[in-house]
């Protein structure tokens, strides 16, 4: 993608030069003195030829053919052009090489083969440098030279850029995409797990009681209803309104023994992910009222402010509870009402006290509309920069060196030697600061003006240093030096900078030659004040192609990483889906069968749906903890009558998580029927590291394997008598990622 842009950004480029050099070439006294109808009409086609090609590249780079056509046209219509000139015209001497360096430009830049011969052929044609009648020439081949080598080097290097970006941006797509994988499998695992909790352990729980509270046919009902949703089940992805009064009364109705009173504002259309969220996470409550309360009564309430914040409270009178101790005990709480509520952006809040009733609040508010930022137009440049040396060297150093041959040829025509040397010092020295900003595609405002200062004054110097009666504009070389301090400001921050910078040049190199240059001709005058202005257009006019390409390209990478992104999802989605629906279908599938073919519960069936719920919840509560033997033997533990809850939060696999299961496994040896034992792990906070907790209570045994075991991982062991204690294990901060022998956490 950054490819196809820099393409695009040379053709914009090629065609400004070409307009550039075309409209120079014509409104220049020298091509029309001394051209004949013929020399006119061979400069007429090669305009054209150069106008079109130009124009086509503006929609594509040229072919390999364009390219042989270009430079062998330009190469006969030079010579055609010259030979039909007036002998020694001021044609010949100063304007016949113009219309051969876009050409020339072209081939350097988009060939792949004869990089060097064929520019430098069209350029010494052109000039007529292999005439060896003077210095004109040579000098006028060189900087035609130096002009093609500098567009050549430069088009190579941002191309190794844009390569460069291409791969970094494709890393970076890459990366995203693996979290976006990461965070939908996380999306999907709790989207099961609320599937599982909401109605498959619903019915596993009211098929495990001695007393049911519900008739066996509305269980039946459930279990069908529980069996359809363990399917697939994908993410919901519209994005049109939905009513979530009718939600609310249709989830206010489905509870069989709950009087659920409805106080619904009159307007709530709202976004259909939120008005689904919304409606599983007040079923939620509901069910808790159901279960938990001991009323049969319920008050829901929802409410939309002036800013459009939604509130919906379920409300009861009944026994209450203490909030900060039913983590163990409800995943409702986390998965079904927090996580949803917090998946589209809303807050969920408990309120509630023993013997005080309790009060689910959830709260909504429409997504705040992003700022919209300003697009910089840099932004793809900054991938593609070079290293300050390679810029300095491909771009900066043959110019430098042509004014170094220039101040050298005319060191005669110095009046203050020392001030010539030490202006070209200077500039070569403000070409090091361009190339380090150019490189990093920044410039702050004190190093822009400190820039535009410096080179304002070493301009005036330069030209002052030239002896007053000089008839050699080539003298004043510091003006095509300016022109890369003009072009960086320009490109880096912008026209106003940048005009302001060409302004005082053109201004202190005017001054310096109004003093010195009185015996050069107008039309020199002009020659040498363009030299700054060539760099400020160079500069608009890639600042201008990376402007109009920038949101283009920048809009590419956005869908290509969102393309990305999409199938990571859906395939770590698919994924997730299929593994903890498969598990839950496995577990709980022929309970489900059993209670949809049983006319009535019996003692086998209630042991079977209770061992199906502890098993689920324990993936909900602790997803990936248990391996295939130890939840076997939980499973074992759990059919002779002992009680075990495992809260264990998903987190990478360290030693800590290993230290976790062989404790586990220490303490089942010695659970019997009645025998209760708890394993929880906090994980690791900003400034704590992770904290593991077994609390174990049975009637006889002991529970020295356990002991051992604690003793060896360094564990805290707290006996608090009665067959009872507590193990408690803390790794130190600074060393919470080293692992003991056998996996285990060091202490």
């Amino acid at each position: 993608m950054h490819q196809t842009a820099l393409e695009r950004v040379f053709g914009r480029i090629f065609a400004a030069l070409v307009a550039l050099f075309v409209v120079v070439f014509w409104f220049s006294s020298s091509a029309v003195s001394g051209q004949q109808p013929g020399s006119v009409a061979a400069n007429l086609l090669l305009s054209v030829l150069l106008i079109w090609q130009a124009a086509r590249a503006l929609r594509r780079p040229p072919s390999r053919r364009d390219l042989y056509v270009l430079a062998a046209a330009a190469g006969s219509l030079l010579l055609a052009s010259r030979a039909l000139a007036v002998p020694g015209s001021p044609f010949l001497n100063d304007a016949a090489f113009e219309l051969v360096t876009p050409a020339a430009i072209a081939w350097a830049v988009w060939s792949d083969w004869l990089v060097v011969p064929v520019p430098v052929l069209l350029i010494v044609l052109a000039t007529g440098a292999w005439q060896l009648g003077g210095d004109l020439p040579v000098e006028q081949a060189g900087a035609g030279l130096a002009v093609v080598a500098c567009t050549s080097w430069a088009a190579r290097l941002m191309r190794a850029g844009a390569c460069r970006a291409d791969a970094d941006a494709d890393v970076r797509s890459q990366h995203m995409a693996e979290q976006d994988a990461a965070l939908a499998a996380e999306e999907a695992e709790r989207r099961a797990a609320n599937a599982v909790h909401d109605d498959v352990l619903s019915v596993l729980r009211a098929v495990s009681l001695a007393d049911p509270q519900v008739p066996w046919s509305l269980v039946v009902s459930k279990a069908r209803h529980a069996q359809d949703a363990l399917v697939r089940q994908m993410p919901r992805t519209g994005h049109g309104l939905a009513d979530l009064r009718s939600a609310l009364r249709r989830v206010a109705g489905s509870t069989a023994d709950l009087d659920v009173q409805c106080d619904l504002d009159g307007q709530l259309d709202m976004p259909l992910l939120a008005v689904e969220a919304l409606d599983a996470a007040v079923g939620e409550a509901l069910r808790n009222v159901e279960a938990h309360a001991g009323v049969r009564s319920a008050v829901l309430t929802a409410r939309r402010s002036q800013s459009d914040r939604v509130t919906v409270t379920v409300s009861d009178d009944g026994i209450g509870f203490d909030p900060a101790r039913v983590r163990l005990a409800s995943t409702g709480l986390r998965n079904s009402v927090r996580a949803r509520l917090s998946d589209i952006g809303g807050r969920a809040e408990v309120i509630s006290a023993p013997g005080q009733g309790t009060s689910v609040v959830l709260t909504w508010s429409p997504p705040r509309p992003a700022s919209a930022l300003a697009l910089d137009p840099l932004a793809w440049a900054r991938r593609m920069a070079p290293s300050p040396q390679l810029i300095f060297v491909g771009l900066m150093l043959p110019i430098l060196l042509f004014s170094l041959v220039s101040l050298g040829l005319r060191w005669q025509d110095m009046r203050w030697q020392a001030a010539a040397a030490a202006a070209f010092g200077g500039m070569t020295g403000l070409a090091i600061l361009s190339a380090r900003y150019l490189s990093q595609v920044r410039m702050m405002r004190p190093a822009a003006v400190g820039l535009t200062a410096a080179n304002a004054i070493l301009a005036i110097v330069g030209s002052l240093a030239v002896a007053p009666g000089t008839t050699d504009a080539s003298a004043y070389w510091v003006g095509i030096d300016s022109g890369i301090v003009i072009a960086a400001v320009y490109f880096i921050r912008g026209p106003a900078f940048g005009l302001t910078a060409l302004a005082l040049d053109l201004t202190a190199l005017t001054a310096g030659m109004l003093v010195t240059g009185g015996a050069i001709s107008p039309g020199e005058w002009v020659i040498t004040l363009t030299g700054p202005a060539i760099g400020a257009g160079v500069a608009a006019t890639m600042l201008a192609a990376f402007r109009s390409l920038s949101s283009r390209t920048e809009s590419q990478l956005a869908e290509y990483r969102d393309r990305l992104r999409r199938q990571a999802r859906a395939e770590a989605i698919s994924r997730v889906d299929n593994a903890a629906l498969d598990n839950a279908r496995r577990v709980a599938g022929p309970v489900l069968d059993a209670v949809i073919s049983s006319p009535a519960p019996d003692p086998d069936l209630r042991i079977a749906a209770a061992l199906a719920s502890a098993t689920l919840r324990d993936e909900l509560l602790a997803p990936g903890f248990l391996t295939p033997p130890l939840a076997e033997r939980v499973r074992a533990t759990r059919t002779a009558g002992a009680n075990i809850i495992i809260d264990f939060a998903r987190q990478p696999e360290t030693g800590l998580a290993q230290t976790a299961r062989e404790l586990l496994a220490a303490a089942l040896a010695g659970l019997d029927a009645g025998s209760h034992a708890t394993l929880q792990v906090h994980p690791p906070a900003r400034e704590r590291p992770a904290l593991l907790i077994l609390h174990v209570r049975s009637r006889q045994s002991d529970h020295a394997a356990l002991r051992r075991h604690a003793a060896e991982c360094g564990a805290l062991i707290s006996d608090l008598g009665d067959h009872e204690f507590l193990v408690r294990l803390q790794p130190r901060p600074e060393r919470s990622a080293v692992l003991a022998p056998r996996g285990r956490y060091t202490p």
